[in-house]
Formats: structure tokens, C-alpha cells, sequence
């Protein structure tokens, strides 16, 4: 099971999502998930310059940056990649906010 863990608070938005998820003939979740973080990380990197903190390794991956209009943008569709696999793969991936 995956958890992801999402707050929004004091100027801040973070992320953190860790465990392993279940691989299917459909889908390997932990790389769908690896994916949409992944992106969200790049995105605030290279096109935000929003410069975020993150740490990650196996299983884990936390990121935290200035809460601001373009990286809101970023996290709000990480999330949402994030809500749509946790409906379709319940088991495998939670979503708090």
C-alpha cells in the first residue's frame, strides 16, 4: 500500500508519498505513481524555478515549495493523477489531504 499525504499550509505546499504498491497485468502503480511525482518535481525544477526541497529513495519521496499560483497549479494536477489511480486502485494507493 502507497499513502500519499498532501498539505497546504503557512505559504508551503507539500507532498510526501511513500510505501510500495501492487504491480498488475494493467498497470505497475508504484511506477504510475513514481511518474506523476517525478513530473511534479521537474515541473517545479525547470519551468517554476520554484527551487522545492525533496528528498527521496526507495519507497519514499517528500516535497515541500512556496505555495504560489504555478506550483499550486502543479500540485493540484499531481493530486488529481494521484485521486484518479487511488479510485481505480483502492487497495494499492490512499490519498490524504
Amino acid at each position: 500500500m502507497t499513502r500519499a499525504l498532501f498539505r497546504q499550509t503557512g505559504g508551503t505546499l507539500f507532498l510526501k508519498v511513500e510505501g510500495h504498491s501492487i504491480k498488475t497485468t494493467e498497470l505497475d502503480l508504484c511506477s504510475a505513481i513514481s511518474i506523476l511525482t517525478e513530473n511534479l518535481e521537474s515541473s517545479l525544477t525547470l519551468l517554476v524555478k520554484a527551487n522545492p526541497r525533496v528528498q527521496k529513495s526507495d519507497g519514499y519521496f517528500e516535497i515541500e515549495s512556496i505555495d504560489e499560483p504555478a506550483s499550486n497549479l502543479l500540485f493540484a494536477s499531481t493530486l488529481l493523477g494521484l485521486r484518479t489511480l487511488a479510485k481505480q486502485y483502492a487497495t494499492g494507493l490512499q490519498v490524504e489531504t
